[in-house]
């Protein structure tokens, strides 16, 4: 018979605490039971103090916890020099600090937690990776930084939480439906959006070096987002070559791996590996044993794309970036000029099964909810923007309008109220747009009849 562990009256009074915070700041169970294991040592250093000083410290613990914006409510994986969990801002009613911009209350967010004690020496790769989020313009290709905040040794980064997963999340899913990989047209999407989120880097003299399927985000809308910076090197005038070992080996190019020092021309060869562990669902060698791989990727010849019915324009992308010598790789640039690139579509499809079905569940999903938006209810309109991550914002903004003014919104009454709640204008078009495509769609039919007409 297996004995059960005592608890000692301190660990008791510690989870009484506990209880009555979380129904006092109805704190989500998981973010309870982190903010248990995080400050177990300081409140029984407090609830050991002398009384007259154990109410003031247990105050001040209970302080850090009220006054808290963001809250835990599940992990997410683990990034360079930290676990990545998915949170939940909330607005402070009172209190300091300001709200980061465009970003709602209720509103999730992904928050990278670094435990400051055990990466001391990894400071300034830390500050490298908050620096590359937050320097320069934003940029849609880069997931977006919100802010920082420092509970007791451990330091949040806050930042944009992408829904629709990894693009390595998307592989693994598509492996057990038993197909491979994410479909020669996805990879031509985000090849191109991680390319031009290079290019953004590059103008301040920055490369990622850590270019994998794990590290490319992928929104529930099909937008391409390239994440986790804490490899990102930024080089000086003067030093134009980095020698510093760091990535993942299977994706490393073979001048990382050398003495001879590397450039953003690395990333290159990454993205290579990355388009045939999208295309096969793992990198090149991936059974290799790590002191072999070493060699493999050094003195062997370049890794191909292999069996398959690719285009030759993919089979020409991958032979480009998988040059051994990186001088003989193209620029970002050059590649974004090339044929794959070129004639990439606009954003990931979800299940990138063939044309006709694509087309059939299109035709489908217009039949189901071609009636007029003023029919629609609150919820069916929340429900269908889930896939744009904006439901509450819209559930907030046109909750109050009776259906026959749903109805009667042009398409600037929609953008105004969009943007009017913190989305920009290009998301409150396409929202807008979609709306009125599944909403009519006999219209849009009859309209492009008529134009074919005059034209």
């Amino acid at each position: 018979m297996s004995k059960t562990a005592i608890q000692s009256p301190i660990e008791t009074k510690i989870d009484v605490l506990v209880a009555e915070w979380k129904t006092k700041y109805d704190l989500p169970d998981f973010h309870t039971q982190h903010i248990r294991e995080e400050l177990s040592q300081d409140l029984q250093a407090a609830l050991m103090a002398p009384k007259r000083l154990q109410k003031r410290k247990i105050k001040a613990i209970e302080r850090e916890v009220e006054t808290t914006e963001y809250f835990l409510e599940g992990t997410l994986g683990q990034g360079a020099f930290g676990s990545v969990y998915k949170g939940r801002y909330r607005k402070r009613e009172s209190g300091g600090g300001e709200s980061p911009p465009h970003l709602q209350d209720g509103e999730y967010v992904a928050i990278k937690v670094i435990d400051l004690e055990e990466k001391e020496g990894d400071m300034t790769a830390i500050n490298q990776e908050i620096m590359a989020l937050v320097q320069g313009k934003a940029c849609q290709q880069l997931t977006t930084y919100y802010a920082s905040r420092v509970y007791g040794t451990k330091l949040w980064i806050i930042m944009e939480y992408v829904s629709g997963g990894s693009v390595r999340q998307l592989v693994k899913t598509r492996k057990k439906e038993g197909k491979r990989g994410i479909g020669e047209k996805n990879i031509a999407i985000v090849v191109r959006e991680v390319l031009l989120g290079l290019v953004y880097l590059a103008v301040d003299s920055k490369f990622h070096r850590d270019i994998k399927a794990a590290n490319i985000l992928v929104t529930k809308r099909g937008d391409v987002k390239l994440a986790d910076f804490g490899a990102t090197r930024q080089l000086s005038e003067t030093q134009k070559r980095s020698k510093t070992f760091i990535g993942t080996p299977h994706w490393m190019a073979p001048e990382t791996l050398m003495d001879d020092g590397y450039d953003s021309k690395a990333d290159i060869w990454s993205l290579g590996i990355t388009c045939i562990e999208m295309a096969h669902g793992e990198p090149p060698w991936a059974k290799v044993p790590a002191l072999q791989l070493v060699t493999r990727i050094v003195m062997t010849a370049a890794p191909t794309l292999g069996k398959g019915d690719w285009s030759k324009d993919f089979q020409v992308f991958i032979s480009h970036c998988l040059q051994k010598d990186p001088k003989l790789r193209p620029t970002l640039n050059q590649l974004l000029t090339t044929g794959f690139c070129q004639n990439a579509g606009p954003r990931v499809i979800f299940n990138p099964d063939t044309d006709d079905d694509t087309e059939s569940k299109k035709k489908k999903e217009l039949s189901a909810i071609s009636k007029p938006l003023a029919e629609w209810t609150i919820n069916e309109v929340t429900e269908w923007c889930e896939t744009h991550e904006q439901s509450e914002l819209l559930k907030r903004e046109f909750q109050e309008l009776p259906g026959q003014d749903l109805c009667a919104l042009t398409k600037q009454d929609i953008v105004d109220r969009l943007m009017k709640g913190g989305a920009d204008k290009k998301i409150a078009t396409d929202i807008f747009m979609d709306l009125q495509r599944l909403k009519s769609p006999e219209k849009k039919s009859s309209d492009k009849t008529s134009s074919d007409e005059k034209s």
